[in-house]
């Protein structure tokens, strides 16, 4: 869902946004290897300038990220059966970095009660 749930549910706090922003762009500066950024046009014709402008800008893999259209998933069937490590995994291609930041958080468990039973023995 990206920025746009907190832009829905916070909508009366954007100082809490902009902190979720920056705090989600420190994790991924901390996590960036420095060659993942994108550039956006790789061999371009004349008929392309003419046609798109001058695109030649160069942006990082989380605003490539973040600007792209958000998955939208419909009935609980879609809900119960997405898996976000399938989708990492499926698009590391587009997003090495963010895959990388993903696979780390969902390898930290929900609840620690389990982890903490099996090193006290």
């Amino acid at each position: 869902m990206k920025l746009h749930y907190f832009r829905r549910h916070w909508s009366d706090h954007p100082d809490w946004i902009a902190s979720a922003r920056q705090q989600m762009e420190a994790v991924y500066l901390e996590s960036c290897v420095p060659d993942t950024t994108v550039q956006l046009s790789v061999l371009r014709s004349e008929m392309d300038d003419w046609c798109f402008g001058n695109v030649n800008q160069t942006q990082s893999e989380l605003d490539e990220y973040l600007a792209a259209p958000v998955v939208i998933l419909r009935g609980t069937e879609t809900m119960e059966t997405f898996n976000p490590v399938t989708w990492y995994e499926a698009n590391k291609g587009s997003y090495p970095t963010l895959a990388a930041i993903a696979y780390n958080l969902f390898a930290v468990p929900a609840m620690s009660a389990e982890a903490e039973r099996v090193f006290s023995r």
